[in-house]
This record gives structure tokens, C-alpha cells and sequence, in this order.
């Protein structure tokens, strides 16, 4: 079989060249033809500093530079495109700009590929890298079941009642989840991130590319999930290894969180929140009166929490974003 053209797409922004250059080292040491970066929005040190390294290997990096930053889902959408015309482009693998891929991370991932799909290009199929830092995907790939890690159907922001006994139980021992203790070398799972995410670019003929009124979080789910909706598949690859190097505030978006009410800034736990009551409505089809029990349960809990800590205002914040994801209300959202 001919050799595979990969494309990486990377979308960095702010102050995060020093993560990058890493990434991008790492990247060069792999067979990947092509790193294509999207500058959403960085800062001048940090738009210096790409510069420099796309003239240290102008044969392989391409950048394209948006004026501001307008949000993952409109950064991946712009990188999903140049990729999609780039001729020396067959294969796309997307990475976030603190995503360090490990040496063979991309030989696995084609190995893998060539396995599942063999020569064909017209197959509904997506891989994905394991980021061990990321609970459900490590959870997996150590033996829990996807749809555990995932949680119940009709979960609100991945809460659900029924689990409320197995959640107490968890915590009064200190236990995560668990697995069978035997190493999954793949599985296949609903959604994921973009992070790792290995397709051949034919397939956005058939999903298209990123919502950019998402702006942030969990426009990734919403994109990948449509390859699911098609009749496709997504596998998550263990042995493909790709590791987070920055330390997000947020590593597990599946997950219900009462920490909405104390971490991260306003405009971040808006769109997370937003975003995934949006996407549990309409993508999921969620809507029954088991989420909406959920939905009322969940918000209950979180406003004897902000009475009791003293943070109402952001409670009165999710409410808003709640709303705004039931009625279907994306893009940005000016904040006073």
C-alpha cells in the first residue's frame, strides 16, 4: 500500500507559542507532510515566534492568521478547509496546540487505519488518539465500559438521577472508575475532541465542517458526533498516545460538575454549559421528561450550593446559559 499523506491541524491563540514549538518538534520527527497552524488570535510574542519557525521549515509548516480570536469552532473550521484544498493533503490529524503527540503516535494511528478501512477512502471511519489525562477516554481504554464513561442517556450536563447511589459510593471510597483491568486496544465511542482526531478528508464531504455559533466547547462533540448520526464509526486507539502538556481547567466536559460554580471564567462556563445543554437537546435528542427531571434536579442541587457558598451570581450565569441551550440561542454572548 502507497504511503498516507498527513495533514496536522493545530489552532493556537494567546500566549502559547512555548507549547507549540514543542508540538510542532515533536511533529517533524513523525511522517507528517504537511503542519498547517491557525493563529486565532495570538499575542505578538507568541505570532513572532511562529513566524520564525515557519521560516525554519517553510517545506512543511503553513500558517493562516485570523485578526482575532474567534473560537475553536471557527479555528479548526478555518484549519478543516485549508486542509481540505492543500493538494499534498490526503489524511488530516488534528491536535490541539498542547497536544505532544509520543513517537509512533501517528505509525499507530496509519497502522490502525489501514487495518479497519485497508485501501478505501469513502468509509464513515474516524480515529482517535488516547490523552490519558482525559478521564472517560483513560477509563476506556483500561477496560470501563463506553457507555458508563459516557454516562446514561438523557443525562442533564451528564448528570442523571440513577446515579446518584453509585456516585456517594465512589466518593466515600475515593474510587474512580473502574475498568476490567485489561488493556482495550480499541474502542468505538459516540463523540470526541478534536484533539488526536485521525480521518481521511473525504469524509467532510459527508459531515461537513465545524458549527462556528458553537465558538467554544463542545462544538468537537457536536462535529464528530455527526459521524455516528451518519452510520460511521469512532475508535478510540490506546496505543496511539498523545500527551497534554498545558493542564486545562476543565479535562472532563462529559462529566456533571458542580465545580461549574467555582472554577474557570464567566465566559468559559457559559459556553460549556450552553453548548452541552445544546447539544444533548438537539444533536443527542435528549428531550424527555426523564432529562428534564434531571435538568431540575441538577439545578436545584447547584442553588442550595450557591446560596450556601455565596455565589448566586454565577448560579443566575448557568441558568442563563440553560436557557439560552434550550432555546437553541448559540454564538457569542457579550457579557456585562
Amino acid at each position: 500500500m502507497r504511503k498516507m499523506n498527513v495533514c496536522c491541524v493545530l489552532v493556537t491563540y494567546g500566549e502559547r507559542f512555548h507549547f507549540l514549538e514543542d508540538v510542532v518538534h515533536t511533529l517533524l520527527k513523525q511522517e507528517v507532510n504537511r503542519i498547517l497552524i491557525v493563529d486565532n488570535g495570538s499575542a505578538a510574542n507568541s505570532r513572532d515566534g511562529l513566524e520564525r519557525l515557519r521560516g525554519l521549515f517553510p517545506d512543511k509548516i503553513r500558517t493562516v492568521r485570523l485578526p482575532e480570536n474567534t473560537g475553536s469552532a471557527m479555528g479548526y473550521k478555518t484549519g478543516l478547509e485549508e486542509a481540505y484544498r492543500c493538494a499534498d493533503c490526503e489524511f488530516i490529524w488534528l491536535l490541539d496546540d498542547d497536544n505532544k503527540p509520543r513517537n509512533n503516535a501517528l505509525e499507530v494511528l496509519v497502522e490502525n487505519w489501514k487495518g479497519l478501512c485497508g485501501g478505501s477512502k469513502d468509509k464513515d471511519i474516524a480515529l482517535l488518539s488516547l490523552r490519558k489525562d482525559r478521564s472517560p477516554f483513560a477509563d476506556i481504554a483500561m477496560g470501563a465500559p463506553v457507555r458508563k464513561c459516557f454516562r446514561r442517556r438523557r443525562s442533564f450536563l451528564g448528570f442523571h438521577f440513577l446515579d446518584l447511589p453509585s456516585i456517594a459510593l465512589r466518593r466515600a471510597l475515593h474510587r474512580g472508575m473502574t475498568g476490567s483491568g485489561k488493556r482495550a486496544g480499541k474502542a468505538v465511542i459516540p463523540f470526541a475532541p478534536y484533539g488526536g482526531l485521525f480521518f481521511h478528508k473525504s469524509l467532510l464531504d459527508r459531515i461537513g465542517y465545524p458549527n462556528e455559533d458553537f465558538f467554544l466547547y463542545h462544538d468537537d462533540s457536536e462535529f464528530t458526533y455527526r459521524i455516528t448520526a451518519l452510520g460511521g464509526s469512532i475508535y478510540l486507539i490506546a496505543d496511539s498516545i498523545v500527551e497534554d502538556i498545558d493542564n486545562p481547567w476543565d479535562k472532563t466536559l462529559f462529566s456533571y460538575k458542580i465545580s461549574y460554580l467555582h472554577e474557570g471564567d464567566d465566559s468559559r462556563v457559559y459556553y460549556a454549559v450552553r453548548n452541552k445543554v445544546y447539544f444533548e437537546l438537539y444533536c443527542l435528542k435528549y428531550d424527555s421528561p426523564v432529562w428534564h427531571m434531571n435538568r431540575l434536579i441538577y439545578l436545584n442541587i447547584m442553588r442550595l450550593i450557591a446560596l450556601l457558598s455565596g455565589v448566586e451570581r454565577r448560579f443566575s450565569l448557568i441558568e442563563k446559559a440553560v436557557r439560552d441551550g434550550i432555546d437553541g440561542r448559540l454564538g457569542r454572548y457579550e457579557y456585562r
